[in-house]
């Protein structure tokens, strides 16, 4: 059984279908060199409580759940199947921190990338809220817990953003600021450099007010790194950022 790899999905704007296709694309070809998963573990950035919580239901309805979805990408239909007994073993994992919710489904930000990645839709997924409540050291704790599912072949998807400031949106933006730019590459070479514990900090950054007003894009990454064994290598994939402040760079450790 192959170890499950580790994903953090930086997300395009749900609206902008030429962002999403040239992203999507990416993940396309990603697809093709990974191996497929007993089962994926996804923790989505549109899934935001004040709790952590995990679906434990036997089916993955598909939610269409931004008011700016573009009309084609409300075509794509996404429902793999569910797997319950993957979902009480999570629960087993964080015991004392997750909570059983059947509340939701499938949001964009799982379905967008999955369906470019595993377009049969038959490797089934397990959802996991981001906790908008804990700490970042509890999300890295959160994805410390979780890595042991690898290990049974799951893979650990995760999604947001390493930058997401709608306040400052400039839609004639191809690239970022320069502030953005210098953030993103501040969270890459620290990636890199396998220092994981000063992107935990990340509130302690230069420019991470402006590039993160609200947190809970950028928690899953930090899930994802606590679930990052030490002899992963990472890839990064769509290394780019778009209107000024949102940035697409997402990463895989296989």
């Amino acid at each position: 059984m192959n170890r499950g790899a580790v994903v953090f999905a930086g997300l395009s704007c749900p609206n902008d279908l030429n962002s999403y296709r040239k992203s999507a694309f990416a993940w396309a070809e990603a697809g093709l060199r990974l191996a497929r998963p007993e089962c994926i573990l996804a923790v989505s950035s549109h899934w935001a409580k004040p709790v952590t919580y995990v679906r434990t239901a036997d089916n993955n309805p598909q939610k269409y759940d931004s008011e700016a979805l573009n009309s084609q990408l409300n075509e794509i239909k996404y429902e793999p199947p569910a797997c319950p007994p993957i979902a009480r073993l999570v629960l087993k994992e964080l015991e004392g921190i997750a909570k059983e919710n059947n509340d939701w489904g499938l949001d964009f930000g799982v379905w967008s990338i999955l369906s470019e990645v595993f377009p049969k839709a038959d490797v089934p997924v397990v959802m996991m809220s981001t906790d908008t409540n804990a700490s970042p050291e509890e999300h890295f704790i959160i994805g410390k817990k979780i890595r042991s599912l690898r290990e049974k072949g799951v893979m650990i998807y995760t999604s947001g953003n390493l930058i997401n400031n709608s306040g400052l949106f400039n839609c004639g933006m191809s690239s970022g600021y320069e502030w953005a730019e210098k953030f993103d590459g501040s969270i890459k070479e620290l990636i890199l450099k396998k220092d994981y514990h000063s992107v935990v900090d990340f509130e302690h950054l230069p420019l991470n007010d402006i590039a993160l007003p609200s947190c809970e894009v950028f928690y899953p990454l930090l899930t994802a790194l606590g679930a990052v064994s030490s002899d992963d290598r990472v890839k990064i994939l769509n290394d780019y950022r778009i209107y000024g402040s949102l940035s697409l760079t997402s990463f895989l450790w296989i």
